[in-house]
């Protein structure tokens, strides 16, 4: 299920950073039921141009292109 895409204008909280998603550079997504951690698993190991996030107490996975990193459960 797809949360977010594009969204002009789109900042990052608490930073006033434009978003990737301001770009058309994001996407948000929830995973199949049960298979969150699955998903996530196989970004770290096969998304190599771009960003996985998951945040806490939030159960989307945020993915990007751009500099590669990996934030899990981050605020």
């Amino acid at each position: 299920q797809i949360i977010s895409t594009c969204r002009p204008g789109a900042r990052i909280a608490g930073s006033g950073r434009p978003s990737r998603h301001a770009s058309g550079n994001a996407i948000d997504f929830n995973a199949p039921r049960g298979k969150k951690g699955e998903v996530v698993r196989w970004l770290i190991a096969n998304h190599r141009s771009g960003g996985t996030m998951t945040y806490a107490r939030m159960n989307h996975i945020h993915v990007d292109i751009g500099s590669r990193f990996v934030s899990l459960a981050s605020r």
